[in-house]
């Protein structure tokens, strides 16, 4: 063992185990200080996310260690309880350990920031199931991981109360203010959007904190991102705001439907499709709870004019109805998961269809819709009219190069959904991208290497983030 600390640093995985002493001491196995280079009887800073306590270091003798039940049963940490508690560790957990000239990091702590509703089965809403999946990927990758919310983070002790899930409950305590951030944000915070805001600002700028997969923007926004892109610009479908009547007569001219979207949405809700016919102009309009709202009117003027009195589409945005391909009337379009791994670059995690409930004009799976396989579905839809491998490969491509370009211009993306639709022609289209995106299609479809993969990629692109 060397007899100073090392300039580079070294890690490895290590159980933490209890110490009954009261004194602030960290006591190694004798292999784990050999593998880490530390040097005993020396004081250290140890750091669990952003809390950080001086402690003496100790070595333990090879022959006061347990008899070696596995690799990991030489490389423990002891620790008092009370440091165990400061530290937010739990003994008998798998972490990883970060030597550092003087410091030992402990890690890495993540948490997962999103609003908690106090006294219902599902805390986290609809994200609730993924928090839990996630929250066992943790523990299998040796990460300390909870779920917070802004407003329980105690700024003069760097800590917050955190949750997290174990033996079917969620459990509360206190832990160190993390070292990543994963924004899970879906839903509006107690206190508004700016008090949220803020609190990101003081978590990266005050603390350093990386926070990744911030809020991308609305659409329109990201439409002029991608546009500039000579590789995506002829993939992307024209898109006009309903600044007046005449955009969206213009567009059912040239075109046999109109889509009208709110620059805000999600999930498919709000979303109207117009077309003409003999008898006048129909329309559709998809409701928050997934109704199927239609009517008719003689003019563009009047469709629009009954529609107001439903919805405000002054933040709307209009698109020409694209020819996309259908299953047995299903609607469809294509879900790719691109999410950052273990080094930071993307990787197309899955890729899935979405078949709308029939005679839905959106494909949205809570909507009532299924997923299936892509190239099941060009298989029964396109057949032998289409190379089935080059539109898969366009899907995989065009959805990379989306993350490329995007993250250009917005803070630390670590994934990203974006839909696709393929036309009857073969041709892909990009229909959007969001932040904020769901998993449920790659399980739906029997994707589980994508479904198992999609809940541990965050988690290995936080520990690339924190430095393990």
């Amino acid at each position: 063992m060397p007899e100073t600390a090392p300039t580079a640093a070294i890690t490895a995985r290590i159980v933490i185990k209890q110490l009954d002493a009261q004194k602030p001491v960290v006591r190694l196995s004798a292999q784990l200080a050999q593998n880490l280079q530390v040097r005993c009887g020396e004081k250290v800073m140890l750091q669990a996310g952003q809390l950080t306590r001086q402690v003496h270091v100790q070595a333990i003798s090879a022959a006061a260690e347990p008899a070696d039940h596995g690799v990991t049963e030489h490389r423990y940490l002891a620790l008092s309880q009370k440091e165990l508690n400061a530290l937010g560790l739990t003994a008998g957990r798998q972490v990883h350990m970060r030597a550092e000239p003087h410091r030992l990091r402990l890690g890495p702590v993540v948490g997962i920031l999103a609003p908690r509703r106090t006294g219902l089965a599902k805390p986290y809403q609809a994200q609730t199931s993924l928090f839990k999946r996630i929250i066992q990927a943790a523990r299998e990758l040796g990460i300390v991981l909870y779920v917070f919310d802004f407003h329980a983070i105690n700024w003069k002790k760097s800590s917050v109360h955190g949750y997290t899930y174990q033996e079917g409950r969620w459990i509360g305590r206190t832990y160190p203010l993390p070292d990543v951030v994963f924004d899970r944000a879906t839903g509006s915070f107690p206190g508004g959007s700016g008090a949220a805001d803020a609190a990101r600002r003081k978590l990266t700028q005050q603390y350093g904190i990386p926070i990744f997969n911030t809020k991308l923007g609305n659409k329109l926004r990201m439409h002029k991102l991608l546009q500039v892109d000579p590789e995506l610009r002829s993939h992307l479908p024209s898109t006009r705001r309903v600044r007046n009547d005449a955009v969206v007569a213009d567009i059912l001219t040239r075109h046999k439907g109109a889509y009208l979207k709110p620059q805000n949405g999600a999930q498919g809700k709000g979303i109207i499709r117009l077309r003409k016919g003999a008898k006048g102009v129909h329309y559709t309009l998809t409701t928050d709870s997934y109704q199927r709202l239609q009517g008719r009117a003689a003019t563009v003027s009047g469709a629009l004019a009954q529609l107001r009195s439903r919805v405000r589409l002054i933040g709307y945005l209009a698109q020409p109805e694209l020819s996309l391909i259908r299953l047995q009337g299903r609607i469809c379009d294509v879900r790719v998961l691109i999410q950052r791994d273990d080094t930071g670059e993307w990787q197309v995690t899955g890729v899935a269809v979405r078949a709308g409930k029939p005679g839905s004009v959106v494909s949205n799976i809570h909507g009532g819709g299924k997923a299936l396989k892509l190239e099941d579905v060009i298989e029964r839809t396109l057949g032998d009219a289409v190379d089935s491998e080059h539109i898969a490969a366009t899907v995989k491509r065009l959805a990379l190069r989306v993350g490329e370009v995007l993250s250009r211009s917005t803070r630390c993306l670590g994934e990203l959904g974006v839909d696709l639709g393929i036309d009857t022609k073969g041709r892909v289209w990009i229909i959007e991208a969001n932040s904020r995106t769901g998993r449920a299609a790659f399980r739906r479809a029997g994707l589980k290497e994508s479904a198992g993969l999609a809940d541990r990629r965050p988690l290995l692109f936080a520990k690339y983030l924190a430095g393990f």
